[in-house]
């Protein structure tokens, strides 16, 4: 049920704002409680991918510490990657302060988390499939789809959309 400092919303008539704008003590009963502040407000939720999420998973497991976990993150040979990316990207739609501000929040309630998966395209032109030979002075070639690679879109940072260019998913 409810616990000390927890924040509720309450219904309150006339009588009640009266008395509460004049610093009075007011009682409110059972009835006039609607419940949870958190029921009533929408909590922003914070995308990231599959891999920020391992990674976060990784870091929030070694660092116990907010101030920490950055600085590991941010420096220059990570095991985070994706996290560094996702904080330092320079055409990211957000400022970088604010991403750190939404790193903190995350942080502080994972449950703002949400995962969202990348989607994997094949890649045909003229009926064939594409694939990325290993040899990259080989280029890329057409095969049959069963042979084909699968590729994700890159987020194209500046407005969120998914751009022309692709990088081939592992």
């Amino acid at each position: 049920m409810y616990k000390s400092d927890d924040k509720i919303v309450v219904k309150i008539d006339k009588l009640d704002a009266a008395s509460l704008n004049k610093e009075d003590n007011v009682a409110f009963y059972n009835e006039q409680v609607l419940g949870k502040l958190s029921k009533f407000t929408k909590s922003e939720r914070i995308k990231f991918s599959e891999e920020e999420m391992e990674e976060f998973n990784d870091i929030r497991s070694r660092a116990n510490e907010l101030l920490k976990a950055l600085m590991v993150i941010m420096k220059s040979c990570t095991y985070y990657p994706h996290l560094k990316r996702w904080i330092l990207e320079e055409d990211h739609p957000l400022p970088r302060n604010e991403r750190e501000i939404l790193f903190a929040k995350v942080w502080e309630n994972p449950e703002l988390i949400e995962v969202v998966k990348e989607r994997k395209y094949y890649i045909k032109i003229l009926g064939q499939y594409l694939v990325r030979n290993s040899n990259e002075s080989e280029g890329i070639e057409l095969v049959s789809k069963r042979n084909a690679d699968t590729f994700t879109p890159k987020r194209n940072s500046r407005n969120g959309v998914i751009g022309k260019s692709f990088k081939q998913s592992t």
